[in-house]
């Protein structure tokens, strides 16, 4: 065989090889796209069988929801009767809504008690100011009144001093100072002019005999008058040592004077004083003889030696 019939041969077995190839590799590619076309309807058929079931599982599940929002509905509306009903929710209720009635109706309130209440308030408080201070004046005199009685039946010089200090607290010319002054001059008559009984008299020795005046020492005296507990043995050696004209018997009276509670003794004490001292300063001014005391004393001193 020649050389080119060899040639020619070569090529057709390569022509026959290639056509093989071609065929087989279309062979393939018919295969891969007959499973494409099958995995694509299998695709499909799953889609559509997904979509199915979603869409019935959407429609079950909405149904289902409705369901359960009902009875879940159902649920919340017996929890909230419940709470609402317990005593904490209603106070809460009762609380929240007073602060809006009360938020919302101050401004009116105000208004409304501003324009017909206060008036009448106001009214009110002038009439019981008056009332107040008439009543105050009521007691006060009422005050002095009680006061006057026990510095005469007590011989209270407490109850007395009272007076004083009311009157020095109100201005001259006012109701409550002529009341005072006159209830003072009340007091003042009636232990000028009178008395209590006396039962210890005459005085007695301290063995229990009787005595004159002129048996007692100035230092007996002295102890009678600042240390007996009887008013009437004081007021008797306040009198006796009106004779007795020694420094010691004045210093004794002054003494009386300061610390003496009883009025009477007390007058009896301030009388022997005035004519120790030949100064008569009116009746219960104590306050006055013992001032005068403490600004006079060498003075008195040297009257007493005359």
């Amino acid at each position: 065989m020649s050389q080119e019939n060899n040639e020619d041969k070569k090529n057709i077995d390569y022509f026959i090889l290639y056509k093989n190839i071609v065929d087989r590799a279309q062979k393939e590619i018919d295969q891969v796209r007959s499973v494409y076309k099958w995995l694509a309807t299998l695709l499909a058929i799953i889609i559509s069988f997904g979509i199915f079931y979603n869409v019935k599982s959407a429609s079950d599940f909405r149904r289902e929801t409705r369901e359960d929002i009902k009875e879940l509905k159902g649920e919340v509306e017996k929890r909230v009767d419940k709470e609402l009903g317990s005593e904490a929710i209603q106070e809460l209720i009762q609380e929240r809504v007073k602060f809006y009635i009360d938020k919302n109706a101050n401004t009116s309130i105000a208004n409304q008690i501003e324009l017909n209440v206060k008036p009448k308030i106001d009214e009110a408080e002038n009439k019981l100011k008056v009332i107040d201070r008439v009543l105050k004046e009521m007691l006060a005199r009422s005050r002095i009144t009680q006061l006057a009685d026990r510095a005469i039946a007590e011989s209270s010089r407490d109850a007395y001093d009272e007076l004083e200090h009311i009157s020095e607290e109100n201005k001259e010319g006012t109701p409550l100072y002529f009341a005072t002054d006159a209830e003072m001059a009340h007091v003042k008559v009636f232990w000028e002019n009178m008395g209590k009984e006396k039962r210890n008299l005459p005085l007695k020795k301290s063995d229990g005999s009787f005595a004159n005046a002129s048996d007692f020492s100035t230092e007996e005296l002295k102890k009678l008058l600042l240390e007996d507990k009887r008013w009437d043995v004081r007021k008797e050696a306040a009198k006796y040592l009106s004779d007795r004209r020694e420094e010691e018997s004045v210093k004794s009276l002054v003494e009386s004077l300061e610390k003496e509670k009883d009025l009477e003794v007390i007058e009896a004490s301030l009388n022997s004083f005035y004519k120790l001292t030949n100064k008569n300063l009116g009746i219960l001014n104590y306050k006055g003889a013992i001032k005068y005391w403490k600004e006079h004393k060498e003075e008195i001193l040297k009257i007493l030696k005359k």
